[in-house]
């Protein structure tokens, strides 16, 4: 039997699943554990974030005792792949701290997995929402995930409508030229502020000063993968608003998850809308991967882990 490359010192690729994808398996009965044992035959894992928890879990808000039946039967299913110990991903803006200690310490790579005594406690947490119990955190956070989206659809419209001048601007950016536009506005004042921001609200204890320094050095550093989509996916939404009149109401949550992948191999949906944009949020070091639901998901699964990655990385 040829060497591995896991044996080759190589690191396992990482898969991560979109909200859909934890469906189709739970959907399918696929065995979890036949799913990591085939991944690794592969040298790959899954990875699990908490954007698809959080997703998964207003399964109990949506439906009454149907969706709660339905979350306790999804969360089941995907507790069981923790026995696997796939790794599990911080959210979104603990991805942008984790690259701020990276350039502190001089780090080419900033720790983006939890750590063990995180990953313990989210386990317990995954095991209490598969016996349908939810913590009043994780319902109080849904909630507050969806006023977010709806405060930032609402007020993006608003917003445009206020200002003209911003619409005209953005309208004149035609689909083609989007691109290398967003390249150049990703280096603008504006784009740094929004960066800020979203820094100070993480750190409310920073000074201006030092949230500007932070944004600054992370959107002119190879690092700041998470910290440069957040700012694409600002001026992606602004745009597609000003051409569309509106946004979906999906992209928001979506795009959460695109981000949550950045540090992964491969991000894997059944959303064929997200390759719109998802490559304009990602680096071509995380491939996209459809899945078009024709062939099993576990078969699909591994087929990507023996796929190589499209791009050369940054």
């Amino acid at each position: 039997m040829p060497p591995t490359a896991e044996r080759k010192g190589m690191p396992p690729k990482l898969i991560y699943l979109d909200t859909n994808l934890w469906n189709a398996l739970c959907d399918q009965s696929v065995s979890p554990a036949r799913v990591v044992e085939g991944l690794a035959s592969q040298n790959a894992r899954l990875t699990l974030g908490n954007e698809a928890v959080y997703e998964m879990a207003k399964t109990f808000r949506d439906s009454g005792d149907e969706g709660r039946a339905r979350g306790m039967a999804l969360f089941s299913h995907v507790y069981q792949y923790l026995a696997g110990q796939i790794p599990f991903v911080r959210v979104n803006m603990e991805l942008v701290a984790a690259e701020m200690w990276a350039l502190q310490r001089g780090s080419s790579m900033p720790e983006t997995l939890l750590s063990p005594d995180d990953y313990a406690t989210t386990r317990a947490e995954l095991e209490n929402l598969a016996h349908g119990e939810l913590s009043q955190r994780v319902m109080e956070h849904i909630e507050w995930r969806v006023a977010s989206a709806e405060a930032t659809r609402s007020g993006q419209i608003a917003y445009l409508k206020d200002w003209p001048d911003v619409k005209r601007q953005l309208t004149n950016v035609s689909p083609e030229q989007f691109p290398q536009w967003l390249d150049v506005e990703l280096r603008s004042q504006s784009s740094r502020e929004h960066l800020a921001g979203q820094i100070k609200e993480h750190f409310p204890k920073a000074t201006l000063e030092e949230t500007a320094e932070w944004a600054q050095a992370l959107l002119g550093s190879p690092i700041g993968r998470v910290a440069k989509a957040i700012v694409r996916r600002m001026l992606y939404y602004n745009w597609r608003c000003a051409h569309r009149e509106s946004v979906s109401k999906d992209i928001y949550f979506d795009s959460n998850h695109i981000l949550n992948a950045s540090y992964a191999d491969v991000y894997a949906t059944k959303e064929s809308k997200q390759a719109e944009y998802a490559r304009l949020l990602l680096t071509p070091s995380t491939r996209i991967a459809i899945y078009d639901g024709v062939q099993g998901i576990e078969q699909w699964l591994v087929e990507q882990a023996a796929t190589d990655l499209i791009g050369d990385g940054d």
